[in-house]
C-alpha cells in the first residue's frame, strides 16, 4: 500500500472486518486487512506522531500530534476525531491492557534544561491524571509494558554528557517510580511474553 510516506501500523485485534491503523504525517489511514486496501483517511492534525494505539474495546484510536501539543482521540465507528488531549510535544502512545490508561511521552523543562516526561491519560475522561518527569537532560527513547500491565518500563537517554541513560520502572497502579536502572547507550525496549525479562537495545 503506497501512501507516499512511511506508515506506523497498529492492528485492531478482533473485529468482523479486521482493520489496521497507520499514521503518516497528519493522516491516520484505515486499512482493511482482509482485502488489503486503504478504506478511509482521517485528518488528525499538523506534524507527525508515533504508532497509533488502539484501546482493547476497539472503540478508539489514540495518536500524538507533536507540533500541536496534543494526543488526538479517534472514534473508530465514525472515523472522526472526538477529542484532543493537551500534552507538550507528545511522541509514543502506549495503551494499558485494561484500556483504562494510556501512556504518552512528552516534553518539559526542569531547572532550565529540556527534559522528557511520561503523561498518564485516563481514557474514560480523556484527561492527564499524572505526569512523571524523567529528569533534566533525559529524553525518552522507548516504553514497554509488562505483559500483566503491572509495570511500565521507560528508557531515557542522557543528552547532557552524564551517564548514558536509564531505565525507569513505574508501578502502573500508583504511577510511582519504583526502580531506576543505569544503562549506558540504551535504546529500544522489549518485554518477554512471560514477563520475566525486559530486553534493552544498547547502542554502544
Amino acid at each position: 500500500l503506497a501512501v507516499g510516506a512511511t506508515l506506523l501500523l497498529s492492528a485492531l485485534p478482533a473485529e468482523p472486518a479486521s482493520f489496521a491503523y497507520a499514521r503518516s504525517g497528519s493522516i491516520v489511514y484505515v486499512i482493511d486487512t482482509a482485502n488489503p486496501s486503504i478504506v478511509a483517511r482521517i485528518p488528525i492534525g499538523a506534524g507527525f506522531g508515533g504508532t497509533p494505539a488502539v484501546d482493547p474495546s476497539e472503540t478508539r484510536v489514540y495518536t500524538a500530534n507533536f507540533f500541536e501539543n496534543t494526543v488526538a482521540v479517534v472514534d473508530i465507528a465514525s472515523r472522526t476525531v472526538i477529542g484532543q488531549i493537551p500534552v507538550s510535544h507528545p511522541g509514543i502512545v502506549l495503551m494499558h491492557p485494561s484500556g483504562r490508561i494510556a501512556y504518552v511521552n512528552g516534553a518539559t523543562t526542569v531547572d532550565g534544561v529540556g527534559a522528557r516526561l511520561v503523561a498518564v491519560i485516563d481514557t474514560a475522561t480523556n484527561t492527564v491524571i499524572a505526569i512523571i518527569p524523567m529528569g533534566p537532560g533525559f529524553f525518552v527513547r522507548s516504553m514497554v509494558l509488562h505483559p500483566a500491565g503491572t509495570k511500565l518500563y521507560v528508557s531515557a537517554l542522557n543528552s547532557t554528557g552524564g551517564p548514558g541513560g536509564m531505565v525507569v520502572v513505574l508501578d502502573t497502579s500508583t504511577h510511582a517510580v519504583t526502580t531506576t536502572i543505569t544503562v549506558d547507550g540504551l535504546g529500544a525496549l522489549a518485554a518477554h511474553p512471560a514477563g520475566t525479562f525486559v530486553y534493552i537495545l544498547n547502542s554502544n
